[in-house]
């Protein structure tokens, strides 16, 4: 008998699996990795029936879940990555989500939309919850939610960029929680924790002592994925080298239009291009610079230094016009230089964010 079912209603797809499970199952063995992995299937299927959802599939540490309300499969990715994911001793859990049409066969669903669920899932971090724009459209409006654009982002085998939002709780900050072992990556309690140990001024936290011996044999197999860098990678933060490169070109900049000005002053030079450079381009540099120590996201510091990027690129066009009008001078070789190291700098560092 064929099972299959072919349909124009729309469902919400929901993928939950455990961030960091690979550093679980190497900290704690697999039998222990297994325990806890069943124990978060367990405690996911425990809420569904309050959402009218349904499990589809269990995919060692990952459930695949359909819900028929879009808005119902929202809070509930919600509760899952906030209630289930910050117990102490637990990783933390990131979802992701799609709606639209599906095929059903024999109590699996195929189709394009669990893909994409499937994919938007494994871009998510700990403790997010990420939806395509068909999830968002079909959720609507809510007064308990809040929706943050993450701009139209791609996927692996997938034609088309998606428009991509993370979900929290009204009032929720999306970096809150426990701390997390470096070790391990499980959420600890810090009134339930094995141990602290400083390293490099970084304080971290452990769930057991297995961790903190681990972690002060080889802190540097740990570090680059410790707590303090996970959470500087998911929340964005200033980069310190993007600061610096922009902090120099401000000083240059300045020093520029002074040494232009002088230049153009002995040698009778007609004034087009030094006031471009220092009332036009350079200036957007330095916006460029004070916008990216505030940006708080990957695509927010991609996006600032793709526009310093712009703006050099600007400038060197500038001078290279100015240059051709006024006969080649070393004010202008010197400027050239420093616009294409800036621009090739900031642009590689720019790709760098939407790469990886």
């Amino acid at each position: 008998m064929d099972t299959r079912s072919i349909t124009e209603t729309l469902h919400t797809f929901l993928f939950a699996d455990l961030a960091g499970y690979t550093a679980l199952t190497e900290a704690h063995g697999d039998q222990d990795a297994a325990d806890l992995a069943e124990e978060f299937c367990s405690a996911v299927r425990e809420v569904l029936p309050e959402y009218g959802a349904e499990v589809v599939k269990t995919l060692g540490d990952a459930l695949m879940i359909r819900v028929d309300d879009a808005g119902a499969a929202v809070s509930l990715g919600i509760r899952i990555a906030n209630e289930i994911g910050q117990r102490h001793n637990f990783p933390g859990v990131r979802v992701g989500m799609d709606t639209g049409c599906a095929v059903g066969r024999d109590g699996d669903w195929f189709g394009a939309t669990v893909n994409v669920a499937a994919r938007i899932s494994g871009a998510a971090r700990a403790g997010e919850v990420l939806l395509s724009g068909a999830t968002r459209e079909a959720a609507g409006d809510r007064t308990d939610i809040q929706f943050h654009e993450r701009g139209r982002q791609t996927f692996k085998n997938v034609a088309a960029p998606l428009s991509i939002y993370a979900a929290t709780e009204h009032g929720e900050q999306t970096d809150e929680g426990f701390p997390i072992d470096p070790v391990c990556r499980m959420a600890v309690d810090p009134d339930r924790s094995a141990g602290n140990l400083r390293h490099e001024g970084v304080e971290y936290t452990f769930c057991s002592l297995a961790c903190v011996k681990a972690f002060s044999q080889t802190p540097e197999a740990y570090v680059k994925s410790g707590p303090d860098q996970n959470e500087s990678e998911a929340r964005g933060g200033s980069d310190l080298v993007a600061l610096v490169q922009g902090a120099s070109y401000v000083g240059f900049g300045l020093w520029s239009t002074l040494a232009r000005r002088h230049y153009r002053r002995i040698h009778d030079l007609p004034a087009d291009g030094w006031i471009l450079n220092a009332h036009g381009g350079w200036l957007l540099v330095v916006g460029s610079t004070l916008v990216l120590a505030g940006a708080r996201r990957r695509s927010e510091q991609s996006d600032v230094q793709l526009l310093g990027a712009g703006a050099a690129l600007g400038l060197a066009v500038n001078d290279a016009v100015s240059a051709a009008r006024n006969g080649v001078a070393r004010i202008y070789i010197s400027d050239l230089a420093y616009e294409a190291a800036l621009v090739l700098g900031w642009s590689a560092a720019a790709l760098k964010r939407r790469t990886t």
